[in-house]
């Protein structure tokens, strides 16, 4: 295409290397994660003369109502930016930690940590439980207060005339047992371990 124009030949590399467009490349990098007692700490490439780039006192940005810190033997990595021309004051603005992150469906969510997750599921569940666990239905109100009624009306059957004992809970066994839909229900949503 006549006057289009090209990126070939010496001017053209070198700005596409120069000074400029390098410090313009390395203000949004990605960085291993380190742990420090207060802000967190960056690690970079290690530079001509053997020491690590290393920047303390990162903050992080990691979302509103949302915060989460890795152990220190996780290989954590994290996404900086250097904002401002002197680009001194880096900010973390992504995070991950492949140690602990789970696999996940199309269409599911997880929060995490090395022990536990809470996930949403594909199908709208919403499971808590410990690492390797299996999430199961969690008792509601409702059920809890048919445990009640049960227990009323079981206690109140075999106190008529008849000593506490067995038979009693018998009684309670089979109220139980007879209860519709079956006892417990749980949620239907939420599930945990």
């Amino acid at each position: 295409m006549r006057g289009a124009p090209t990126r070939s030949g010496p001017a053209a590399f070198a700005a596409a290397t120069g000074p400029d467009a390098r410090a313009e490349l390395g203000r949004i990098r990605r960085f291993s994660l380190g742990i420090t007692a207060g802000l967190w700490q960056v690690l970079g490439h290690t530079l001509l003369d053997g020491e690590r780039e290393t920047h303390n006192d990162v903050e992080a940005f990691t979302g509103i109502g949302f915060y989460g810190r890795p152990r220190a033997t996780d290989r954590a990595e994290v996404v900086v930016v250097f904002p401002g021309d002197g680009a001194s004051e880096p900010l973390i603005v992504g995070a991950r930690n492949m140690d602990t992150q789970p696999a996940l469906e199309e269409d599911e969510t997880a929060m995490f940590n090395s022990s536990a997750i809470a996930h949403v599921t594909a199908a709208g569940k919403v499971e808590a439980k410990s690492k390797g666990g299996t999430a199961g239905a969690v008792a509601t109100v409702v059920d809890l207060e048919r445990i009640i009624t049960a227990l009323t009306t079981a206690a109140a059957a075999q106190s008529v005339g008849n000593p506490p004992g067995a038979a009693a809970l018998e009684a309670f066994k089979t109220a139980l047992e007879g209860l519709v839909p079956p006892w417990p229900a749980g949620t239907s949503v939420f599930r945990a371990e």
